[in-house]
């Protein structure tokens, strides 16, 4: 996984590259950069174009600001420039947009705006990729070491006790078999004697 941010926000194809599980994490990761130097609930302006994957990168990018502890705003369609000049006069602590300009239908992008209603710079959006891809590298790693652990001997114990239960849960079906054909016989002796 390279560098997710390009010249102008992080862009893909929607679904594919630009997953709602990225944008989500773009949510995360650019609430924390964008508001730490805040004191108070942060809140973030968040509005897209009218693409159709739009509504679903917008829901997943603020289930991710909204998971961190930041307000999230939508403002609906409306292009990129109004999301730049609302997030200024409303004094909202940073903007978002979801937004792939002039690219194909399929592509769509986020892009992040300051209080101040400017582009992200550089720096700060190298802190959201880091801080994003940190995360990725950080469950890969947790996923290896499960892996580790479960080394051959233990799927063996595994596989054993799988065996075990199993064999045990035979043991009571077939006990269940017999009492129920017991049951059956008595019932039958039963009536023969109240005949």
């Amino acid at each position: 996984m390279g560098r997710l941010f390009g010249t102008d926000g992080v862009r893909g194809v929607a679904n594919e590259e630009l997953t709602p599980l990225l944008a989500m994490q773009l949510g995360q990761a650019g609430a924390h950069v964008l508001t730490k130097q805040t004191q108070h609930k942060p809140t973030i302006m968040v509005g897209c174009d009218t693409r159709i994957s739009g509504d679903m990168l917008a829901n997943a990018l603020m289930a991710g600001i909204c998971s961190v502890g930041a307000n999230a705003v939508y403002v609906g369609v409306i292009p990129t420039p109004a999301v730049a000049y609302l997030t200024r006069k409303y004094k909202v602590d940073a903007g978002v947009v979801i937004s792939a300009s002039h690219n194909p239908v399929e592509f769509n992008g986020i892009k992040f705006f300051e209080g101040n209603g400017y582009q992200s710079p550089d720096a700060m959006e190298d802190e959201i990729d880091t801080e994003v891809l940190d995360r990725y590298i950080m469950k890969q790693q947790m996923v290896m070491t499960y892996v580790s652990i479960l080394t051959p001997n233990h799927s063996i114990e595994m596989l054993t006790s799988t065996k075990k239960i199993n064999a045990k849960k035979a043991e009571l079906n077939k006990k269940q078999e017999e009492l129920t054909e017991l049951k059956q016989k008595l019932e039958s002796e039963k009536e023969r004697i109240e005949q």
